[in-house]
């Protein structure tokens, strides 16, 4: 496992833009039904980093949204590791998720979905080495990675306006192939997500919302215009 602290010391820099997106941005919106219960798949692979997050950002955000595609983009042994500043802050909050765990989260996170948008762009290739170092023979390419991704959710109890939940930073994604495909060197080999090191917090929950956000508004208790964290999102609709 790449630790946190080795890659915060990588700096920025603009190797690769990924748009995790169906058009500008990956858009759930079931008020805009094409008529046969969500928006066509529109052809990613999962062969190439680019395609794979785009792949990963679109099954979430798919009106139809397909638990069992969203688990094929995970390793047998990924993990999803929450921030220390959240876990000192709520307690509730776990280490990490596993690939079961993060599924189910998912699934209960966006299940009362009425938006959602996703974003997810590569600044910088942090390089490649063992996922696991007892399994040094398994590689991965880590790459630092901007999440912009909103949730709008229907009214709480008592009140009367949706709220929007908006996630800003950035966070480590380390990719290596599916050891689960057999076919890869005839079709092309697939890639899956082997760790998500969440950092979305490292900006700063009162950093400026970028362009076409800003005006979203967040939950109540958070004060407009909050950025939460991507682990703290996901812990407060999927607890």
């Amino acid at each position: 496992m790449i630790s946190l602290r080795t890659a915060s010391l990588i700096r920025l820099g603009l190797a690769l833009t990924v748009a995790a997106s169906v058009t500008a941005g990956c858009i759930f919106d079931p008020k805009k039904d094409d008529g046969d219960g969500g928006n066509d798949n529109p052809g990613y692979s999962r062969h190439t980093a680019d395609s794979l997050l785009k792949y990963f950002a679109y099954v979430q955000a798919d009106p139809q949204r397909d638990l069992t595609e969203y688990g094929r983009c995970l390793h047998t042994n990924y993990t999803f590791w929450f921030t220390a500043q959240d876990r000192a802050g709520d307690p509730t909050i776990p280490e990490f998720w596993t690939k079961e765990s993060d599924v189910a989260g998912t699934e209960r996170m966006f299940d009362n979905a009425i938006q959602i948008n996703m974003n997810l762009t590569v600044d910088d290739t942090l390089g490649t080495e063992p996922c696991d170092p007892a399994h040094p023979e398994v590689l991965c390419t880590q790459y630092e990675v901007r999440v912009v991704l909103s949730v709008e959710v229907p009214p709480a109890q008592g009140q009367t306006e949706t709220t929007t939940y908006v996630v800003q930073g950035l966070s480590n994604i380390s990719i290596t192939e599916d050891p689960l495909d057999t076919d890869g060197a005839t079709n092309g080999q697939d890639l899956v997500i082997y760790q998500i090191v969440d950092r979305t917090n490292e900006l700063g929950r009162s950093a400026p919302l970028p362009t076409g956000l800003a005006a979203l508004r967040t939950a109540p208790a958070d004060g407009p215009g909050t950025s939460l964290s991507w682990g703290e999102l996901r812990h407060r609709l999927a607890p």
